[in-house]
């Protein structure tokens, strides 16, 4: 049986207009989430970037030391 959940803030399909996933580099019409970009909050409102879920989460590693969850991209770099 497949599982599923229904997630606040998980899209089930990326605005296609210019989206690539800035980790992965794909293009492909996968659910995302919206990402913050630093520096651009004003208020309650800042520009986000998509990036699809599986890749954000496949690449997540979490440091207790310190209390940081990154992002490791699988490729080596962030995609341009």
């Amino acid at each position: 049986m497949k599982r599923s959940a229904m997630v606040e803030g998980v899209f089930p399909h990326p605005n296609m207009l210019n989206f690539k996933c800035q980790i992965c580099g794909g293009a492909e019409d996968r659910p995302v989430v919206l990402i913050p970009i630093v520096g651009t909050q004003e208020g309650n409102l800042c520009e986000a970037e998509q990036i699809h879920v599986d890749c954000l989460l496949s690449g997540l590693i979490y440091y207790p030391s310190s209390g940081v969850i990154a992002v490791i991209c699988r490729a080596g770099k962030v995609a341009e």
